[in-house]
C-alpha cells in the first residue's frame, strides 16, 4: 500500500518500442538498408559460392574415402587370415583334448596301452621265440 509506484510506464515504454499502426493493428515494416537490395546478380553469385564450397566440400569427402578404401581391404584381408588360423587352432585344439581324454580315461588304459606297446593285452606277459644259436663242430 505504501508501495512506491515505478516512475515510467511499462505499458507506454512497450509501446514506444514498437509502433503500431493503430488502424491495422499491423507495425510498419522496416525498409532495407540501400546497399541491402538483392539483385539477381547477387543472388547468382552467392548460389555459384555455396555450389563452389559444397563442391570443394564433396572432393575432400571422396578423396578421404579413396584412401580409407585400401586400408579398409587390408585390414579385411587381415581379419579373415586371423579367423582361419583361429579355426585351424580350435579344430587341434578339440582334437588334443579329445586324444587327452582318451589317454587318461581308466576305462581305456588297456586299449591304450595295447595300441602304444604293439598290440599284445599289457597284462599277459610276452612271449618271445629266439632262434637257438647253432654250435660248431
Amino acid at each position: 500500500m505504501n508501495a512506491t509506484q515505478p516512475s515510467f510506464d511499462p505499458l507506454s515504454s512497450a509501446s514506444a518500442l514498437h509502433p503500431v499502426n493503430r488502424s491495422s493493428g499491423q507495425r510498419p515494416r522496416r525498409r532495407l538498408r540501400r546497399g541491402a537490395v538483392e539483385t539477381p546478380q547477387v543472388i547468382a553469385l552467392e548460389t555459384a559460392v555455396k555450389l563452389i564450397i559444397n563442391l570443394v566440400l564433396a572432393i575432400a569427402a571422396i578423396s578421404a574415402l579413396a584412401t580409407l578404401v585400401p586400408d579398409y581391404q587390408t585390414r579385411r584381408e587381415k581379419l579373415n587370415q586371423m579367423q582361419t588360423a583361429i579355426r585351424i587352432a580350435e579344430q587341434q585344439t578339440s582334437r588334443l583334448r579329445s586324444e587327452f581324454s582318451r589317454y587318461f580315461d581308466p576305462r581305456q588304459a588297456n586299449s591304450v596301452m595295447r595300441e602304444q606297446s604293439g598290440g599284445g593285452d599289457p597284462l599277459k606277459p610276452q612271449i618271445v621265440w629266439v632262434e637257438p644259436i647253432a654250435e660248431e663242430p
